[in-house]
């Protein structure tokens, strides 16, 4: 390993890969907020901050307790935006381990009961879907409920597979690849009827106005990275009384409901972008629709017939605009459009240098051709009408470009 003569600077962000060099630096547009938004200065200033202080939270002495202390003005933020009690708050390191830590804690506490059922929407993000061989082998069966073409849950569907077998019910607020709400407090009235617990996937809603009251849950799993705090941390709701057992131990943190020394300097990031979410969740929500708006409008002129809302956009999240361009691949075109500067994502994952077709849009009851062609573009508070305006001309530039070499 080279080191350094003395008084040499090193960069402390280096790297030797050259994969992302011949993409556009000049100048680009950033239409990825659903996967990581831009963290907010608020939330960078209060990170700076923190890092000046020592101690561990769990410490007793002054360092510790000071350091304690953040930890409770974050846990307050997010207890006053769930409308929730301050203990009902576990701080994770995202919102992965959160479903994790809700279902397969729940089934842990429960191994002994009648219960061996857990309903999940079919269009459900894989942090669930993906625990169901480790809920078989817990004893465990994890089943999907169907949804409509566009992509919202029918409760009668739910209503005809609840029965007192049922352990537990998870479903989205609002999808994360397509956005569109989902009928929670409905799903959960039914759910409840039978005693079952409600889960909640509310990652991609902290932006809207709810409570946890009004969504009716028992645990809902949070993110800090989508609203403008740091990757790496998330929360879970657990309303008092639910029985969920931790399942990383090894110490007493989160009122030993998951073990480990916490990420302070996330957590502060986290509490600080909530808090700000307190005071602007209006002009934000604003933010990002307008964005859309300009970006849906631009993309028509310039690109009319080549392309249609997955979903209806009136039922779906402001900042989310999926697209389907019929007879494009969506990773040629992504590519293109990030040569010629515009981040965005087809909502579903890479193989072997190919995008398989999204499991939401199969689920959905699209073919395998057209789920290939499915576009997520998605804005968040830091984008701008001029942006997105900026971005639809690229988009269109990189169809033209993707068209022509498909025919040529």
């Amino acid at each position: 390993m080279a080191h350094s003569s003395p008084g040499t600077t090193v960069p402390l962000l280096r790297s030797n890969r050259t994969s992302w060099r011949s993409v556009s630096e000049t100048r680009r547009a950033y239409l990825d907020h659903a996967a990581t938004s831009t963290m907010l200065p608020e939330a960078k200033e209060a990170m700076r901050e923190a890092m000046e202080l020592r101690g561990n939270p769990s410490s007793i002495h002054a360092d510790g307790r000071r350091v304690r202390d953040l930890l409770d003005v974050a846990r307050e933020a997010l207890a006053g935006r769930l409308r929730c009690a301050f203990a009902e708050v576990v701080f994770t390191s995202g919102a992965t381990e959160s479903a994790n830590h809700a279902l397969l804690g729940l089934a842990l506490a429960h191994q002994s009961g009648a219960r061996k059922r857990i309903l999940a929407s079919a269009i459900e993000h894989p942090c669930v879907l993906q625990l169901a061989p480790v809920l078989g082998q817990l004893g465990f069966r994890l089943e999907t409920v169907p949804v409509s073409r566009d992509a919202v849950a029918d409760p009668q569907r739910w209503a005809d597979r609840l029965s007192d077998d049922v352990l537990a019910v998870a479903i989205q607020h609002a999808n994360n690849e397509v956005g569109t709400f989902q009928p929670v407090r409905e799903v959960a009235e039914l759910a409840h009827r039978v005693g079952a617990t409600v889960f909640v996937d509310a990652v991609q809603t902290m932006f809207e106005p709810w409570t946890v009251d009004e969504l009716g849950a028992d645990l809902v799993a949070l993110s800090g990275h989508k609203i403008g705090g740091p990757a790496g941390v998330g929360a879970l709701y657990v309303r008092a009384g639910t029985r969920v057992n931790a399942w990383i131990r090894g110490g007493s943190q989160e009122r030993e409901r998951r073990g480990g020394t916490e990420n302070v300097l996330g957590i502060v990031g986290f509490g600080a972008a909530v808090r700000t979410l307190l005071r602007r969740s209006g002009d934000l929500r604003e933010a990002r629709a307008a964005s859309r708006d300009a970006f849906l409008r631009r993309l028509a002129e310039n690109l009319p017939g080549a392309w249609t809302p997955t979903v209806p956009l009136q039922s779906a999240l402001s900042g989310h605009a999926h697209l389907l361009f019929p007879g494009v691949d969506a990773e040629r075109l992504l590519i293109a459009m990030d040569l010629l500067g515009v981040s965005a994502s087809a909502g579903s994952a890479c193989s072997a240098g190919s995008i398989d077709p999204s499991p939401v849009l199969l689920a959905m009851g699209l073919d395998p051709k057209a789920a290939r062609s499915g576009v997520r573009f998605t804005f968040g508070w830091s984008s701008t009408p001029e942006e997105a305006e900026w971005a639809a001309d690229r988009v269109a530039e990189a169809h033209g470009r993707v068209a022509a070499s498909r025919t040529g």
